[in-house]
């Protein structure tokens, strides 16, 4: 940890001090900054490694999603501030160029700060260990293997990320740095409310067990073991009814909502409140229903009708309309004039 923050710093510096394409593309292919808020560096794994060391299995998950959501709130401030170069140049005429670069140079002022961080924790740390280390031995082409798919994994993860789609909300709808960052901010804001529900709602569904199991621990491991995720939260929530499910998932203050089917929008309350689903009588049909008017206007309010049945009005259109007496409405309904179409066989 100790090198990985003097990498972060030394990284900072070059990306402030180089201008050239290839220096910056060795800078950024060697270096610790990622093109995203989340951390696909040596840094997560490391930190990660260290903290199942501090506590028991029983409160390892919820402290990784202590751990992930300060993560992720970081982040999110960090994508805020990819706007700060715009603004400086707004608000006090700085060089972008210029800004950019005080940028990078407060990244790498950050990792100076994590340098001494990681130096205050390294001696509890040394202390706690209670196994000598031991050889790799048989497992070490396992290891290795593992290692390098890993890093495929991490590089590959790099290709898709929030700065391509920057780049493509730009190209594509010339949207601005300073509302593409914001947009960023929130979500990763909302992402990282959610792993305060990770612990409580694993415990929930498959007790201590499941809470601890290293498979679940982080937002990455999550979708690693995402089939698996799924798999678990059919079979729990296959138990119990829509409304029971919600009402377990809002003891645990999971933002949820059911999926509703005809039938139950038809006997929801607010929507019967807000006239939504009206009832019509119809002389053919009997009581039926139709959805109401969305928009409610309170000088002007819709009036919901019936569908007219085949020639209900012929009468009245031909008589208040087109002025024809009923002598010759009659005459034209004796000649077949209205009669229905034969029905199809």
């Amino acid at each position: 940890l100790i090198a990985a923050a003097l990498l972060m710093a030394l990284t900072g510096v070059a990306f402030a001090l180089s201008t050239g394409f290839w220096p910056l593309l060795i800078v950024a292919t060697v270096g610790t900054i990622n093109p995203s808020n989340g951390d696909a560096s040596v840094f997560g794994p490391l930190e990660q490694s260290l903290l199942t060391r501090t506590v028991d299995a029983v409160h390892r998950t919820a402290l990784f999603a202590r751990y992930s959501l300060v993560g992720a709130l970081v982040g999110a401030v960090g994508a805020q501030s990819a706007a700060a170069p715009a603004l400086l140049e707004t608000g006090f005429a700085i060089n972008p160029v210029v800004a950019v670069q005080c940028m990078f140079a407060l990244y790498g002022a950050l990792g100076v700060a994590c340098f001494f961080l990681y130096r205050g924790l390294q001696p509890a740390t040394d202390a706690s260990g209670e196994i000598a280390a031991a050889p790799l031995g048989q497992s070490r082409k396992t290891v290795y293997t593992l290692a390098a798919l890993f890093s495929l994994d991490s590089f590959a993860g790099g290709l898709a990320v929030q700065s391509l789609l920057a780049l493509w909300l730009f190209e594509r709808f010339e949207l601005s740095i300073v509302v593409a960052s914001t947009i960023f901010f929130w979500t990763g804001v909302l992402s990282a409310l959610s792993q305060l529900a990770a612990a409580p709602l694993a415990r929930r569904i498959g007790g201590d067990a499941l809470a601890t199991d290293p498979r679940f621990a982080t937002i990455g491991e999550r979708r690693k073991n995402q089939n698996e995720v799924w798999r678990l939260l059919t079979e729990f929530a296959s138990q119990y009814t829509k409304r029971e499910f919600m009402a377990i998932l809002n003891e645990l203050d999971v933002p949820c909502g059911p999926i509703m089917s005809t039938e139950d929008l038809a006997d929801d309350e607010h929507v019967r409140g807000r006239q939504m689903y009206v009832e019509l009588d119809h002389p053919q049909r009997g009581t039926w229903y139709n959805v109401g008017m969305p928009i409610k206007l309170s000088d002007s309010p819709a009036d919901i009708r019936r569908s007219p049945t085949l020639g209900e009005h012929t009468d009245e259109i031909l008589s208040e309309v087109l002025g024809y007496d009923a002598a010759r409405i009659d005459n034209m309904r004796k000649a077949g004039a209205f009669s229905a179409p034969p029905k199809k066989s």
